[in-house]
């Protein structure tokens, strides 16, 4: 995660994200805490899309579990890695609680070792790793 904090890693990895995502179709990219807030923003940025803010179940300091400027039906979700799989799935049951399909999850960390690194869905999501 830290590397990004790098310019130059930053933009090797959204470069990589760019290409990967051409043929995606989706409105939004949605992310939760710093980590997907690192990637997440920079891309939607690029993309010109809207971003879509999961809040943290105990983070207390906003009054919406979901937050986002403009309508999101098909959404991109942004993390950078899974582990034991709770965070995507916290972010998923959110997102289709609120009517917004999953087009994929893209996973940006590219040093970390998945635990399941050969799976290319998470709940019949598509993963999309860079």
């Amino acid at each position: 995660m830290y590397l990004l904090l790098e310019p130059k890693t930053l933009k090797f990895i959204l470069k990589i994200a760019l290409k990967k995502l051409e043929k995606l179709n989706f409105d939004s990219i949605a992310y939760t805490g710093t980590s997907g807030a690192l990637f997440a923003i920079p891309l939607a940025l690029r993309l010109r899309k809207n971003l879509v803010v999961v809040r943290k179940p105990k983070e207390q300091s906003h009054g919406n579990t979901i937050e986002c400027l403009n309508s999101c039906e098909r959404c991109l979700v942004v993390d950078d890695f899974v582990d034991t799989g709770a965070t995507i799935k916290r972010l998923i049951d959110v997102l289709t609680k609120q009517q917004i399909k999953i087009a994929a999850i893209l996973l940006y960390n590219p040093d970390y070792e998945y635990k399941s690194k050969t799976t290319k869905t998470f709940s019949g999501i598509k993963i999309i790793r860079c």
